[in-house]
C-alpha cells in the first residue's frame, strides 16, 4: 500500500504553438488612462490592409462599457513593432500540455462616448457672424450692408489655411537651390565698380581690404629675391612688370628709400604693377584670346599665370573666343588699382603722374578718387582720410540706380 504522504507525479508535456498557425488567442493589454470594469467585453479585431499594401494585416483590439468606448493604438500589436516577444501559457489539464501562445501587447486608449458624440464648430462665433450678416442683408441700412459684407469679405476660411505647412514646405523644397543672402552679397560685391568699402572703419588702411583686390594665393606666386638682391633703383626698376609708370618708380624709390621693405609690401607693389600692364594692353587692342594675351604678359613682363587668369576672370568679360574690357570692367580695373596705389602710398596720391600713366584726363582721375572717398589738395594730391569724403555717397547712389 503506498504513503498517503506520496504524491502523485504527472508528466507534464511542454509545446510551443506557432504563431503563424495560431488563432487570435491570449493578449497583453496596458491602459493609457482608465481601467474598464472587469464586466467590460472586448474583441479581437483583423485589419484588412488595401489591395497592393506589402504590410501585413494587424490585430487590435475593442471593447465598451456603458459610457467609454476603448481601442488599442492602430498597428501596435504587430509583431514588427514590438522589440520583444511575450508568452502566455496555458495547462491542459485532459492532456497534461502547457501550450506556449505568442500574445501581442496593446496599449488600449480611451474616448469617452457622451464627449464624443458633441460636434463642435470650427469657429464659435462663425454663426453668429452669419446671423448679423443674414440680417443686416435684410432689414438693414446701406451703411450697415456694406461693413457687414467687408467683415464678410476679411473672414478667414480655416479650411483654407489647413495645407499652409504643406505648402511652405513645398516652397522650401523648390527654393533649396537659390543663392543665399550671403552668396548673393558675394557675387553683387565681385561686380561692383568700386572695391567695398568699410564705412564704420577707424584709421585709413581699414577702408579697403587687400583680399578684395589681390587675392593671397596670387601675392605668393611673385618672386621677389632678385628685386631685393638688386643693388640699385635703376636695376630693380628693369624688374618690375611695368616699365613705363612714373608713379611705380617714384614709388619703388620710396619703398628703397629707408631699406629693403618687406616682402609683403612688395609683393603688393608687383601686383599694382603688374594691374597697370594689364591694363594697357587691352587699352591698345579691343580683345584677346585666354591663351594668348596669358603668354604675352607672361614672357614681356614676367607676370605669373596665377595673377594673369585672375585678372581676366575678375576684371574682363568673355565674348565670343575673346576676353573684352569693357566699359564698366574698365571702371572696376581701374579703381582697384588706385584703391591699391593708396595703400602703398600711405594714402596719398600724386594725380599728375597717375593722370600720365593711366592715360585717363584730369577730370576722369579726380571722378575716380572721389568715388573711393578721397580728398583734394591744393598741389592736385588726392588723399584717404576718415571720415570720407561724400563722393563714396553718391557713388553707392548710383551703383544702386544702375541695379
Amino acid at each position: 500500500m503506498e504513503s498517503p504522504s506520496k504524491k502523485r507525479k504527472r508528466d507534464v508535456r511542454l509545446q510551443i504553438v506557432p504563431s503563424d498557425k495560431a488563432e487570435l488567442g491570449p493578449a497583453l493589454v496596458t491602459y493609457s488612462a482608465v481601467v474598464p470594469p472587469s464586466d467590460t467585453s472586448f474583441r479581437a479585431l483583423k485589419s484588412t490592409p488595401p489591395a497592393g499594401d506589402p504590410l501585413k494585416p494587424f490585430t487590435f483590439v475593442k471593447g465598451e462599457s456603458e459610457s467609454v468606448e476603448f481601442e488599442s493604438i492602430a498597428g501596435n500589436g504587430s509583431a514588427t513593432n514590438q522589440t520583444c516577444q511575450y508568452m502566455l501559457g496555458i495547462y491542459d489539464k485532459d492532456n497534461s500540455v502547457i501550450r506556449l501562445h505568442a500574445a501581442p501587447h496593446y496599449v488600449v486608449a480611451h474616448s469617452v462616448k457622451r464627449v464624443k458624440a458633441l460636434t463642435y464648430s470650427t469657429s464659435p462665433s462663425l454663426t453668429t457672424g452669419q446671423q448679423k450678416h443674414e440680417l443686416s442683408e435684410a432689414f438693414g441700412a446701406a451703411k450697415a450692408v456694406k461693413a457687414a459684407r467687408q467683415a464678410q469679405r476679411n473672414q478667414v476660411d480655416l479650411s483654407a489655411v489647413e495645407n499652409v505647412t504643406h505648402l511652405q514646405q513645398t516652397v522650401d523644397a523648390r527654393t533649396a537651390s537659390l543663392p543665399t543672402e550671403e552668396e548673393h552679397r558675394k557675387v553683387s560685391n565681385e561686380h561692383m565698380p568700386f572695391p567695398r568699402a568699410n564705412l564704420h572703419a577707424s584709421i585709413p588702411g581699414e577702408v579697403y581690404n587687400l583680399d578684395d583686390i589681390a587675392l593671397p594665393e596670387e601675392l605668393k606666386s611673385f618672386d621677389v629675391k632678385p628685386i631685393l638682391s638688386a643693388h640699385t633703383n635703376a636695376d630693380r626698376a628693369q624688374l618690375l612688370p611695368y616699365l613705363s609708370s612714373i608713379w611705380a618708380r617714384d614709388c619703388l624709390q620710396t619703398l628703397f628709400g629707408a631699406g629693403a621693405p618687406d616682402e609683403s609690401t612688395l609683393r603688393e607693389f608687383m601686383f599694382a604693377c603688374s594691374m597697370m600692364a594689364f591694363r594697357s594692353h587691352f587699352l591698345q587692342k579691343v580683345g584677346f584670346g585666354r591663351r594668348k594675351i596669358g603668354a604675352i604678359l607672361e614672357e614681356q613682363h614676367g607676370i605669373p599665370s596665377l595673377v594673369i587668369h585672375g585678372l581676366l576672370d575678375r576684371f574682363t568679360e568673355q565674348s565670343e573666343s575673346r576676353r573684352m574690357l569693357t566699359s564698366t570692367m574698365g571702371i572696376r580695373l581701374t579703381s582697384h588699382l588706385l584703391a591699391l596705389c593708396l595703400r602703398l602710398n600711405r594714402y596719398t596720391l600724386p594725380l599728375e603722374a597717375l593722370s600720365l600713366d593711366l592715360a585717363l584726363d584730369y577730370p576722369k582721375l579726380r571722378g575716380f578718387m572721389m568715388g573711393l572717398g578721397c580728398r583734394f589738395t591744393l598741389n592736385k594730391q588726392a588723399v584717404l582720410s576718415l571720415p570720407l569724403s561724400k563722393g563714396i555717397n553718391q557713388r553707392s547712389r548710383k551703383s544702386r540706380s544702375r541695379r
